[in-house]
C-alpha cells in the first residue's frame, strides 16, 4: 500500500505543480478544528478498501479502491464566474488524465475510474471526488 500511495502522490504532484498539497487523506477536510490545516487547491488520496484473494502460496491479488479528492477554495481566483468554473473543471480534467489508465509500478494494474462526485463544503470549498480501481499483487517472501 505504501508503494501505491507514494506513486500516486509523486505522479499527481509532478503533473500538477499548481497544487499546494498532495497528501494522504486523513480527515483534513472533515475536521471542524484547525488540527489538520490544509491549503488550496489540494489533492487528498485515500485507500478505503482492498479486497484480497489468494493466488497460491503467499501470493495475493487485491482489488483496491483509491479515492482522489481535489479540493478548491472557490473564494480564491480571479476572472468572471464562468472563467473560475472553467478553471476548476480544467483541474478536474487534468487530474483525471494524470491517473486514468496509468500502471501502478511493477506489482500493480492500471487505474480505472469507477465513480465521480462533487460536493460543496462550508466556507465555499468545492470537492471533486473520484474513485479509481486498480489490481495489486502482493507476495510475502
Amino acid at each position: 500500500m505504501e508503494e501505491l500511495l507514494n506513486f500516486m502522490q509523486q505522479r499527481i504532484a509532478g503533473a500538477m505543480p499548481m497544487l499546494t498539497v498532495v497528501d494522504e487523506d486523513y480527515g483534513q477536510l472533515n475536521s471542524d478544528q484547525a488540527t489538520y490545516p490544509v491549503n488550496f487547491p489540494c489533492v487528498l488520496i485515500g485507500t478505503p478498501q482492498t479486497e484480497w484473494t489468494r493466488m497460491g502460496g503467499t501470493n495475493q491479488q487485491g482489488k483496491c479502491v483509491v479515492t482522489i479528492r481535489l479540493a478548491i477554495d472557490c473564494t480564491q481566483g480571479s476572472g468572471s464566474i464562468s472563467e473560475q468554473i472553467a478553471t476548476r473543471q480544467q483541474l478536474v480534467t487534468q487530474l483525471h488524465r494524470t491517473l486514468q489508465g496509468v500502471a501502478i509500478g511493477s506489482n500493480g494494474g492500471k487505474l480505472s475510474r469507477r465513480t465521480s462526485t462533487a460536493q460543496t463544503l462550508p466556507g465555499s470549498i468545492k470537492v471533486y471526488e473520484a474513485e479509481y480501481e486498480v489490481m495489486l499483487f502482493d507476495t510475502v517472501a
